[in-house]
């Protein structure tokens, strides 16, 4: 259920961080050390980005939203990385410039379909410009959490 996602979000400031592969070794070993994902997650995280990339151009902040099969996941969560300077991810498609991603958004998602409105409604917040340049301003979990609670009950209510 999309409650369970809502349940399990973790905000990092990865300031520090100078490339994809750095930003995603840091945060998935903080989704495995939370319980969210086997250990062999990072190496599926990578393995996946290399074959499947997931940098989206969205308006005001370029995101990137890596993932691993549903294999390696114990539990559903989002664990989203805040970087001050971007980080370069291959875009979805593999067409088009390299994205210069400030905002990573790592999914745990063990049955897609179960979770089917909660992902659309990550799709609107990732869509939405002002949110997405808010929220990187100040990365405030609250703040985050209440922009996908509102896009969740307009998604249910359709």
């Amino acid at each position: 259920m999309a409650t369970d996602i809502l349940s399990n979000i973790e905000v990092l400031n990865l300031n520090h961080a100078t490339s994809r592969e750095e930003v995603l070794t840091v945060m998935s070993k903080v989704v495995i050390e939370k319980g969210y994902a086997t250990p062999g997650f990072l190496n599926a995280v990578l393995e996946r980005e290399r074959n499947y990339p997931t940098g989206l151009h969205t308006r005001g902040v370029e995101v990137a939203i890596p993932h691993a099969d549903p294999e390696w996941t114990l539990k559903p969560s989002l664990t989203v990385g805040v970087l001050q300077n971007a980080v370069e991810f291959e875009p979805m498609g593999g067409e088009g410039d390299m994205v210069q991603a400030r905002l990573i958004f790592l999914l745990t998602i063990a049955d897609p379909s179960e979770h089917l409105n909660f992902l659309k409604a990550f799709a609107t917040l990732v869509e939405d410009e002002d949110t997405l340049v808010e929220f990187e301003k100040n990365p405030d979990i609250h703040y985050l959490l209440g922009r996908l609670q509102s896009a969740l009950q307009a998604e249910t209510t359709k």
